[in-house]
């Protein structure tokens, strides 16, 4: 079993280097009138650190700590407050990501963008449903799952991956929301003259021009059927856009993105940020010890 308060250590001093000069000198973002043990580094630091664990809930992490950590868990908050900040450092924990992949990825030219189911009940259980009820402008809907052939109830999961597996940008929707409506919120920001690898679901001639004139990506998907102008899709993107069929997977698997405990979106949507960033971290820990990204269980100390 892996060493939680090690791995703590070592997530905690990459995120302190990251927001060295955003933070004071207790690893606080801002002043609390009454300082807590724990500071927000810490806070974010084992955010990042259950999720790469595979510590799926709040409640087994508290009583873990409780009987093997009895030190650390004397030093953090209790669980609801714990989980409280935690939802408040959700966009810091979202920019852990982004600083790291910016590090991972600059010699990239080739990004795959795609997107996967991501449930929050069954589908006999949604007309009854009163979680994620939270943000009125954003509810989870009835969605399509091709793979499966079935319907499902949550939300979607949007990715723009590298083609070394780094995740540069996500977003996420209500699970209705077509593919390539989220194209270009998704990649303008974060990748300029590149190639933009998509499945059929992406083909959309205004998207491509777009996106060309815009950032100068070139947006590739396989040739449909009823197309007239072939496209110069290749064996080779074929390949490369496998790619992000296994960041889908660590995500399902080590991470277990489709297990949700949350009953606000706001948890939800900060569970998700700090999978992503556990990822990321752990990619960058790989690459910061010389071993192959994508193997990212070996980036934990045992």
């Amino acid at each position: 079993m892996h060493n939680l308060q090690r791995n703590l250590q070592k997530i905690k001093s990459v995120v302190a280097s990251i927001y060295q000069t955003d933070i004071n000198e207790l690893g606080n973002f801002s002043f609390y009138p009454n300082c807590p043990k724990t500071s927000d580094i810490e806070i974010i630091a084992m955010s990042i650190t259950m999720e790469a664990l595979g510590i799926f809930s709040e409640n087994l992490l508290f009583s873990k700590m409780k009987h093997d950590y009895p030190a650390l868990y004397e030093l953090f908050p209790n669980r609801r407050n714990f989980n409280k900040r935690r939802r408040k450092l959700q966009s810091k924990i979202d920019q852990i990501s982004i600083e790291l992949a910016e590090e991972l990825t600059k010699e990239e030219h080739t990004y795959i963008i795609d997107s996967t189911p991501s449930p929050i009940c069954r589908t006999v259980r949604a007309p009854k449903l009163r979680i994620m009820r939270d943000d009125i402008d954003f509810q989870p809907a009835y969605g399509y799952q091709a793979i499966d052939k079935t319907r499902y109830y949550g939300f979607k999961l949007h990715l723009l991956v590298s083609n070394a597996g780094t995740i540069k940008n996500y977003l996420l929707t209500p699970a209705n929301v077509h593919d390539v409506k989220m194209i270009e919120e998704l990649a303008t920001a974060f990748i300029k003259e590149c190639d933009l690898l998509g499945d059929k679901a992406f083909f959309s001639e205004p998207v491509q021009l777009s996106l060309f004139e815009s950032i100068k990506a070139r947006l590739k998907t396989p040739n449909k059927k009823n197309m007239k102008t072939l496209s110069n899709w290749n064996r080779g993107d074929a390949k490369a856009r496998k790619v992000i069929e296994t960041v889908f997977s660590q995500l399902e698997d080590q991470f277990l993105m489709k297990r949700n405990y949350a009953k606000s979106f706001l948890g939800y949507h900060t569970r998700m940020t700090s999978k992503i960033a556990a990822h990321t971290m752990l990619q960058y820990l790989n690459s910061q010890a010389n071993r192959p990204l994508n193997r990212i269980k070996h980036a934990l100390v045992a």
